[in-house]
């Protein structure tokens, strides 16, 4: 979800902002007669700095609420660039990460990314301090493919704030473009729609079937009008059908 990793890009406006504050700090021509108000005031501070003090931090929490938002508007909001929190530097709060697979089965109804070529369609997963996975890519697939395939992430039970994201994507001679995705929340009134709910679902199954009995089916797409089917499951209990 995310983007709550996205820490350097908070950094970095603290930093600008505080550049603001000390950096660029007024010229005085003349000393100021009121030699008592100057006593009161920090060595090498101004009345201007501290009266910017508390707007930097108004403007960083600002931020700070808002980091979400901010990140989805730059499509950045599944992008995780420092895998680590405050919780697994204490060692008595560490993290327990459990291996699970999501399984992609196929898509559907995915429009084409480009005006002169079928879609070359693949399928990426992010979620929490996970690197990305991903399918092969399905050259000139058009608007559906099905992969069958496999992939493998860790999950912490106790990450209450880490969606998982699934985007279906078209591959580009230089990068690649988003069709569609979907999220599947940490946190959700109905806890069987959340990522740990999903998991637990899954590992009913005694035996991993290609059948819409199986998968689940994802038809509210955010950004298009197709379909994905998915099914997520933990690895120590994992029977795959031959």
């Amino acid at each position: 979800a995310q983007d709550k990793n996205n820490v350097h890009f908070w950094l970095d406006m603290l930093l600008f902002f505080s550049t603001q504050a000390h950096g660029t700090r007024p010229k005085h021509t003349e000393e100021s007669t009121n030699t008592g108000r100057n006593s009161r005031l920090a060595p090498g501070s101004t009345p201007g700095t501290l009266c910017r003090c508390p707007a930097i931090v108004f403007v960083f929490y600002v931020l700070y609420r808002l980091r979400d938002k901010i990140a989805e508007a730059l499509g950045l909001d599944h992008v995780t660039v420092v895998r680590v929190s405050v919780k697994d530097m204490l060692p008595c709060c560490g993290s327990v990460q459990k291996p699970f697979a999501i399984y992609i089965w196929k898509v559907d109804g995915f429009h084409s990314g480009s005006w002169f070529s079928a879609n070359n369609l693949f399928v990426e997963v992010h979620h929490g301090f996970n690197q990305s996975v991903s399918t092969r890519v399905h050259p000139q697939a058009g608007p559906s493919a099905e992969f069958k395939a496999r992939l493998e992430m860790n999950h912490n039970p106790a990450d209450s704030e880490s969606p998982m994201i699934i985007l279906v994507k078209h591959q580009l001679q230089i990068g690649s473009q988003e069709l569609g995705r979907v999220t599947i929340p940490a946190r959700h009134p109905d806890s069987t729609n959340t990522v740990a709910g999903k998991i637990d679902i899954g590992a009913k199954f005694g035996t991993v079937r290609w059948d819409d009995n199986t998968f689940t089916k994802a038809e509210e797409v955010a950004g298009a009008e197709g379909k994905i089917w998915y099914l997520l499951r933990p690895l120590d209990e994992m029977v795959e059908d031959p």
